[in-house]
């Protein structure tokens, strides 16, 4: 088994880089506008609308929280809470990649 390494994280963020649309859930809108127009998808037309709204309508729960309604609950930590921390401690190099990636959405790839 091959123990990751900081020339991993960097291959990584190179493949993004140049291969990838990332998008961020925290951005929804904005994510699906771009994968569309990347992909080729025209949100005016009727069916591609009907079909956005199925799977990434935002609607709020009994509490009045917003959610997606093509998603699932999960819970969640801030970051400071010890529960974050071990995550963050033990998948650095997630959690850099994860970095590098709000650095692509918001500003690398802000043009499309």
């Amino acid at each position: 088994v091959h123990e990751l390494d900081e020339q991993d994280l960097n291959l990584a963020k190179e493949i993004l880089r140049q291969r990838a649309v990332v998008g961020l859930l925290s951005e929804l809108k904005e994510s699906i506008r771009r994968f569309n127009v990347v992909l080729g998808i025209d949100d005016t037309l009727e069916r591609n609308r009907r079909c956005m709204n199925r799977f990434f309508q935002v609607s709020e729960d009994d509490e009045g929280v917003s959610k997606l309604t093509n998603s699932n609950p999960h819970p969640t930590f801030n970051k400071g809470a010890r529960e974050y921390d071990l995550i963050a401690e033990k998948e650095s190099f997630d959690m850099e990649l994860y970095a590098y990636i709000e650095q692509l959405f918001n500003n690398d790839q802000k043009e499309i």
